[in-house]
């Protein structure tokens, strides 16, 4: 059984950053941030802290990935400000902190991956503009984005994850099935999360086919329930 998300996660590309906080300018909103992030005992037993992050299915430059990003915002109709935030390429307007967790690893077979991103916007109005949409033509674009920065030639199939979400949250789920030449395939879910003015992609990966709901949904229930008290 697959039950995923997570993102674009947020980003793809923020599986390579270590745990960290960025614009220090706001001490609340940073600890807010890190205190929504998934954490250890979100998880189930024998998860663990792992050393480094995995390695991310894209690792194209900078440019490239920015050239993609504006032509998956024209695919799906959003602002390319909008959408490059979620892709954590750039700060959301109106954006005042941001953290990544630690990337945690379980210890059983096939071996998951996970990690979160939280930014915390000026305001709800400012978190709920910033909703990834929840549209079929989503799986389409994003797709084609992902295939567009990966460094060697592959595939990617997104499909969307339905989500069970506690009242004053909005949240999607998507995943990725990418296969590459060899044939050989890498699975990464996204869950986007908004819950009063904070914004969180919940990402994980797998060297297997599948990720287990029995690891994806507790984190994301302890997640999503942080948000949902951040924004009463």
């Amino acid at each position: 059984v697959v039950l995923l998300v997570v993102l674009v996660g947020v980003a793809i590309y923020l599986i390579t950053r270590p745990a960290a906080a960025t614009r220090t300018d706001s001490p609340a909103a940073i600890a807010l941030a890190k205190a929504i992030n998934v954490r250890l005992t979100d998880l189930p037993t024998g998860w663990t802290e792992g050393s480094a992050a995995p390695p991310a299915p894209q690792a194209a430059p900078l440019s490239t990935r920015l050239t993609a990003g504006t032509t998956l915002a024209a695919c799906l109709g959003q602002p390319p400000a909008i959408v490059d935030g979620w892709l954590g390429m750039a700060a959301f307007p109106g954006q005042l902190a941001t953290a990544t967790s630690a990337t945690f690893q379980s210890e059983t077979a096939p071996i998951v991956r996970m990690f979160s991103t939280t930014a915390v916007l000026s305001s709800s109005e400012a978190a709920s503009s910033a909703a990834v949409p929840d549209a079929a033509a989503f799986c389409r674009c994003f797709g084609q984005y992902q295939a567009a920065v990966a460094t060697t030639p592959v595939t990617a199939q997104v499909q969307s994850v339905p989500l069970t979400v506690p009242a004053g949250v909005q949240a999607h789920g998507y995943l990725t099935t990418f296969t590459f030449a060899d044939r050989s395939t890498k699975v990464v879910g996204q869950a986007f999360i908004v819950g009063g003015s904070t914004a969180t992609v919940l990402q994980l990966s797998t060297n297997g086919s599948t990720i287990p709901a029995a690891d994806f949904t507790p984190a994301f229930t302890a997640v999503a329930g942080r948000a949902a008290k951040a924004g009463q």
